[in-house]
């Protein structure tokens, strides 16, 4: 039998029970017929795509981008008082915006993410 992991030694020694449990090899071509159904049922929900977008006709006369670089986050529970505070990566941030003038009532096309 193999060595137990320290810290399995010392879940024991605390009282907790481990149980053992088998973890069975994937069948790939079950989990390909799987995925293929799933992803079948998705795309007969889904909305075709005349559905989903309105043409509209318009003059951009204003074009904002923004963007945020190596953003962090610092939970407030982890607060340090006289100390450094932890922080957390979170990513970038990015989004544009146009103003526009059309025949419709839209006057402002906001994208968050990443602009193509």
């Amino acid at each position: 039998m193999p060595k137990e992991p320290d810290f399995v030694r010392d879940l024991h020694e605390h009282g907790f029970k481990i149980k053992p449990v088998k973890i069975r090899k994937a069948n790939p071509e079950k989990l390909r017929v799987e995925v293929e159904k799933y992803n079948s049922e998705l795309e007969a929900r889904a909305k075709k795509r005349e559905e989903l977008i309105i043409p509209v006709e318009c003059h951009i006369f204003g074009v904002r981008f923004y963007g945020s670089g190596n953003r962090t986050f610092t939970p407030s529970s982890e607060i340090v008082d006289g100390g450094r505070n932890p922080e957390y990566p979170v990513g970038d941030s990015y989004s544009c915006e146009f103003d526009v003038e059309s025949h419709s009532k839209i006057k402002k096309l906001s994208f968050i993410g990443w602009p193509a």
